[in-house]
């Protein structure tokens, strides 16, 4: 999963790289101070990617942290909410979402 953040006054994205249990942040998180950040998921399942990147955003000082998602799955174990949402769907637990932005096959697929 890679989670992209986007700061109102600079556009300067900064991945989050999920690998196993472990996230990796490619950026100074120290340039983030005093700003307004969106962070932007492809799906929201559980919350657990999103909670353990706000980990980083809450070493510095940051005005306000909205969270937008084109899939919300209301599967939500952690107390992470999306401000702005593509679409909600109502799935079960051991279904897959999968968003594809590139190629001919572009959508969001239930599978």
């Amino acid at each position: 999963t890679i989670l992209d953040l986007y700061l109102k006054t600079t556009r300067i994205w900064i991945l989050f790289f999920k690998h196993g249990n472990k996230i990796f942040l490619d950026f100074n998180i120290k340039n983030l101070e005093n700003k307004s950040v969106v962070i932007v998921d492809d799906v929201l399942n559980t919350g657990l990617v999103l909670s353990h990147s706000l980990k980083f955003l809450l070493s510095v000082h940051i005005e306000q942290i909205k969270i937008a998602v084109l899939v919300n799955r209301e599967h939500n174990k952690f107390p992470v909410k999306a401000d702005f949402k593509g679409i909600s769907l109502s799935t079960s637990v051991n279904e897959t979402v999968k968003v594809n932005l590139k190629g001919k096959h572009v959508g969001i697929y239930l599978v």
